[in-house]
């Protein structure tokens, strides 16, 4: 079994031993929603921007919060007599620990989780035709991803909160993210 096996494994056994654990302090429901922006460092490929949402499902136990979340990016460049372009999207749920702070308002945090990767790619030829050559090349593929992060959160209003995350990404095609977003709180 090779390691990333072995830490999806662990994680999911993890989330199911926490879920037993503390049945009376689940607390689950919609806590919040808000959206990202960011910059994607993919493996193999130039950086780019990318975006996605996220909801705050509340607590599975009394330390550990459920989130939901969606993230996409794409990245479109020429060389040569070749266009190129790569798009992934990814979606699913991360388990997230909040770091107590005395007499802060910042509210540190790391978690793990899994997702759905699917990533699209296209090649188009440019150059002269009639040589024999394809002239475009499509594949695209999906992977369940390990998906790692850390991050900060901070009050900005009394039903907003700002977020910076950092975000790390297995699968076909891994990628680092450093996001920035806002939360809109519900209830309250």
């Amino acid at each position: 079994m090779n390691l990333r096996k072995a830490l999806l494994v662990c994680l999911v056994i993890g989330i199911a031993l926490s879920m037993q654990v503390a049945q009376a302090q689940t607390d689950i429901g919609f806590k919040k929603a808000g959206v990202k922006v960011g910059y994607v460092m993919p493996g193999g490929i130039d950086n780019t921007l990318g975006f996605g949402a996220m909801v705050d499902l509340g607590t599975i136990t009394k330390d550990f919060h459920l989130d939901a979340f969606f993230d996409y990016w794409s990245k479109s460049y020429g060389e040569g007599v070749y266009d190129w372009s790569w798009s992934m999207m990814s979606f699913g749920a991360l388990v997230k620990y909040y770091f107590p702070l005395n007499s802060s308002n910042l509210l540190p945090y790391s978690g793990a989780g899994l997702g759905l990767n699917m990533w699209s790619s296209k090649w188009d030829y440019t150059g002269p035709t009639g040589l024999g050559y394809p002239t475009t090349y499509d594949a695209s593929g999906s992977n369940i991803a390990l998906h790692v992060v850390g991050g900060i959160e901070m009050p900005l209003s009394p039903k907003l909160d700002g977020l910076a995350e950092f975000k790390y990404s297995t699968g076909d095609a891994d990628y680092v993210g450093i996001f920035v977003g806002v939360l809109y709180r519900f209830g309250e």
